[in-house]
């Protein structure tokens, strides 16, 4: 008590370095900072320039016909009195309202004092051994902020994000030794009441997740930041935008960085020295949130409310924090540098707008593996790892110990650092670890050795994809050749040749993931024969050279072929290092696989000639993620998938996007649904027009051109034409018939009626019709309604139940297949009887007795899933870990598609927080997330 009454004091008084005073960098915390800022805003003439331009825009539309009725139905029954400086008035409030909420308010010493104070006592306790960081760095990183005090530059941070702590131990670190406090670019979700305030008093500034095309916003934006570049003042700003969910670094946003290259590129600001930073935690506080967010629960906005719910968070503790920066760098050199290394001539940032794109990718993917190189490995990360890249359920405490080590020398080696104890020995180490992550980890005690086991698998990869990116080139190439070697037999068939197979295999991988890792530079090939090398030389692999014909007999001087097989080595301790490297990429390969098929979720039905241009079936991209997480789930639990990591959305997300990027998929952005025939843009909105025979006052203002579409912008997404398959895929014995509707995902409903004929059935071809054409359930899909009171008589007449539903369903002796009571004419799975019996392989009748889904059943076990988008398929997943089948098998393709199909046929009633209601409207959705005329999952109304 003595300590913290001391603490207080010493704080309130300013003593020593608390005092603040004598920091590096450009003078804040006086109080005339916030106005200066504000001025200098408001009498900016780019900033004005905008606001006459956004009220002329709104006084044209306002005097428009669309205009006039929206004041109408909002009630203004002054619009007409309405001129452009009334107008002007409006937006320069907004503009100053827009303002007040944005910038920071660095005014007041005390409240920093205070601030300082209790993130102190909170660091204390949670992170308990201290906060870490590297004296050579920091004296570095101290000759260069006073190097950017003396010409007026700033420091701009660019740290790694992987907590809410992050704001917080870095402005105390600096506040500790005395470097001016950053202004921080934080997102406008933390503009709490109170907290809001706190955090701007500290130097936070709110910016919006999406900036649109908000001109004034943009304009207020680029403006305040250049204006604190011109000042000094130094900025903090998170290169991957938001915190990184699953351990690893994300891709860069360019949404600040990019202000800050136009702004040096073009003179404005002269300079600026960039700051790459890695935060490093034994533990992360927010893991459990993060795996519920990843898995589809929709996340928790913050509050104050939720703050002090989880204060009791302080109580527990945490281990340690590593601060480690990067060697700073002057922006205006980096440019020279790409201008020498790409051409000066050739390559113009300063003038050419392709050309400064470019560069600002290079700038950021440069941040990105400036971060990597200088990250430290944690021990939780070390024995979160080995843990997860282990076969069994288990590990021996000698045999964790070991693999630790190993892993160690390993990082070391590459260049990469771990976190260092001191004396302290590694099975000390390991100890420490697993006592942090108690609820990760599970021990074992009362066995003949202590043993190690995973509680939490999702929550451990977290950590275990932060050594990743040290391992990447390892991990593809062991990935690309478990392609072969899970094929099994003799030595010499698991070999193969470098180039071209091992090679192609190579290159898929890592076009595939690119939007996953960060590659380092030096192309493909370089890089490969570089890996081949390193694990050659560490015993994993070994390299056969041969010279061999084009008939393939050993001969002299045609064509020199390198064999790459593992080695006897390899081979004799179970291969342990090659499965390390593979277990590293399994999860990411699995997620990619699982997107692939998740698209059959939503392929289009095709009508009329297969040849003809087929219209598309567009979906909403949540709709399309949804699907694929409940498809991923249940491969799981069938034994399909071998990671439930591989289920998160954040990987699916990136798995879509690169799907896009190859050409698989189409995408696009609107409020409408796009047209389902070429050019596939929206579909246009009829334009408001004037009566032309009314009278036009004069020095009335023309009318604005038309507003795009009115409502949220949707993702939509749909399978590129040339990927569509043109095979059918049987119909589907959904729960709801015969199984029963409780059989169903959790706030799912199949769809019933035409829609299910709609969204069940695709493509036709001959030999998948005349195995499906005595299937004639689908039409026979009853209403909510009637499903209801059949439940209901079986509940009381259990008996009953089965013979029921069968006597519900047509089968082939109950209706005749030209029938058209069973199928209208115009369908492509019904057969033309007319001129003669059907095809000896159609299925014979069955007697009454006989289940229609057993139909259904044998239809599916003879498909043959032929198409480019399968052939993609089975193209990832030729490098999948075994799973419950030794390979991708046909009898795991039909599962997997009549899994993607039911995906398909089901509808999610549960919408943000709403509820599941029958019959009823969803409690708790947000009405403004369903545009106009389009449901939520992309259908009419």
């Amino acid at each position: 008590m003595l300590r913290l009454t001391a603490e207080t004091s010493a704080f309130y008084t300013g003593a020593g370095w608390r005092a603040y005073q004598d920091y590096i960098g450009a003078r804040i915390f006086y109080d005339e900072y916030s106005s200066e800022i504000r001025t200098a805003l408001m009498t900016s003439p780019r900033l004005m320039d905008a606001v006459r331009a956004v009220s002329v825009t709104r006084h044209r539309q306002l005097h428009s016909s669309a205009g006039t009725a929206t004041a109408k139905r909002r009630g203004h029954g002054k619009w007409k009195n309405l001129t452009l400086e009334d107008v002007t008035v409006d937006t320069q409030a907004q503009l100053v309202k827009m303002m007040e909420s944005m910038i920071a308010d660095m005014h007041s010493i005390s409240t920093i004092r205070f601030v300082a104070f209790f993130i102190n006592s909170m660091l204390v306790r949670m992170y308990h051994q201290g906060i870490h960081i590297r004296e050579s760095e920091f004296i570095e990183l101290q000759k260069y902020a006073r190097y950017a005090e003396q010409n007026k530059m700033s420091v701009i941070f660019l740290p790694s994000h992987k907590s809410h702590v992050d704001y917080l131990v870095l402005s105390y670190i600096f506040y500790r030794l005395g470097i001016a406090l950053p202004h921080i670019a934080a997102g406008d979700n933390l503009n709490m009441p109170v907290v809001g305030s706190v955090l701007k008093a500290g130097g936070a500034f709110f910016i919006r997740r999406q900036w649109g095309d908000d001109v004034m916003y943009n304009v207020l934006m680029r403006e305040y930041i250049e204006l604190l570049m011109a000042r000094g003042h130094n900025l903090e700003v998170f290169i991957e935008g938001t915190r990184s969910r699953i351990g690893k670094l994300l891709q860069p946003k360019f949404g600040i960085l990019k202000i800050v290259l136009d702004a040096v590129a073009s003179g404005r600001i002269k300079d600026v020295i960039l700051v790459p930073m890695s935060i490093g935690y034994d533990k992360v506080i927010e893991t459990e949130s993060y795996v519920n967010e990843l898995l589809g629960t929709p996340k928790q906005k913050e509050s104050l409310k939720g703050i002090l719910s989880n204060l009791n968070i302080l109580q527990f503790k945490w281990g340690r924090i590593d601060i480690r920066f990067a060697k700073p760098y002057s922006l205006r050199e980096y440019i020279k540098s790409q201008e020498v290394r790409r051409g000066s001539t050739a390559f113009t940032p300063m003038t050419v707008p392709e050309d400064r794109t470019l560069l600002l990718q290079s700038l950021g993917f440069r941040v990105l593996s400036d971060i990597n190189a200088v990250s430290v490995t944690m021990p939780t990360a070390l024995v979160g790892t080995i843990v997860l890249t282990l076969r069994g359920r288990g590990v021996g405490q000698n045999e964790l110990v070991r693999k630790v080590n190993w892993l160690k020398r390993e990082i070391i080696a590459k260049g990469g650092r771990v976190a260092h104890f001191g004396d302290m020995s590694t099975a000390a180490i390991v100890e420490r670890a697993v006592m942090q992550m108690k609820d990760l980890v599970g021990k074992r005690t009362d066995l003949l050795e202590t043993v190690y086991y995973p509680l939490k698998r999702f929550e451990l990869s977290f950590y275990r994809n932060q050594v990743i990116h040290l391992f990447l080139a390892e991990a593809i190439l062991s990935t690309a050749m478990y392609a072969t070697v899970k094929a099994g037999g003799p030595v010499h068939s698991q070999r193969i040749a470098l180039r071209p197979f091992l090679a192609e295999d190579v290159a898929f991988v890592s076009q595939l993931l690119k939007a996953e890792f960060i590659y380092g530079p030096g192309g493909l090939e370089k890089n490969l024969d570089e890996t081949v090398e390193r694990l050659r030389l560490a015993d994993v692999i070994t390299v056969e050279e041969e010279t061999i014909s084009a008939s393939g007999a050993a001969t002299t001087g045609l064509e020199d072929v390198k064999w790459i097989s593992l080695s006897a080595e390899e081979r004799r301790i179970g291969r342990e290092t090659f499965d390390f490297y593979c277990f590293l990429m399994w999860p990411y390969i699995e997620t990619y696989w699982l997107a692939a098929v998740s698209l059959f979720s939503i392929i289009p039905e095709i009508k009329g000639d297969e040849d003809a241009i087929q219209p598309l079936e567009w979906v909403d991209e949540r709709v399309v993620m949804n699907r694929a997480q409940y498809l991923g789930k249940t491969l799981y639990y069938e034994g399909d998938l071998s990671y439930f990591e591989s289920v998160n959305k954040e990987t699916l997300k990136n798995a879509i996007s690169r799907f896009r990027d190859m050409g698989v998929i189409l995408t696009r952005k609107s409020a409408q649904i796009p047209s389902r025939i070429p050019p596939y843009t929206d579909t246009p909105a009829p334009a408001p027009r004037r009566d032309p025979r009314l009278p036009v006052p004069a020095g009335t203002v023309p009318s604005a051109p038309p507003p795009p579409p009115s409502g949220p912008l949707i993702t939509w997404i749909a399978i590129a034409p040339e990927y569509i398959p043109r095979d059918v895929l049987p119909d589907l014995q959904l729960p709801g018939t015969a199984t029963g509707i409780a059989n169903g995902p959790k706030g799912l409903r199949p769809v019933l009626g035409s829609e299910l004929n709609e969204s069940v059935r695709a493509s036709a071809t001959a030999t998948a019709s005349a195995d499906a054409a005595t299937i004639a359930a689908a039409e026979a899909y009853r209403t909510e309604r009637g499903l209801r009171k059949t439940d209901e008589m079986a509940s009381s007449h259990p008996s009953s139940r089965k013979s029921e539903d069968i006597a519900s369903l047509p089968s082939a002796t109950n209706t005749p297949p030209n029938s058209t009571a069973q199928r209208p004419p115009t369908d492509p799975l019904a057969i033309d009887d007319s001129e003669g019996p059907s095809s000896p392989s159609s299925t014979p009748p069955q007697s009454p007795t006989h289940a229609p889904d057993d139909e259904i059943h044998d239809a599916w076990h003879n498909i043959r899933p032929d198409s480019a988008l399968w052939d993609l398929c089975e193209q990832i997943g030729r490098f999948r870990r075994e799973g419950k089948n030794r390979r991708d098998t046909a009898t795991v393709a039909i599962r997997v598609l009549r899994l993607a199909r039911i995906a398909a046929a089901w509808v999610d009633n549960r919408k943000g927080k709403g509820k599941l209601v029958k019959k009823k409207k969803v409690v708790g959705a947000k009405e403004t997330e369903k545009p106009a005329g389009v449901s939520y999952y992309g259908g009419k109304l």
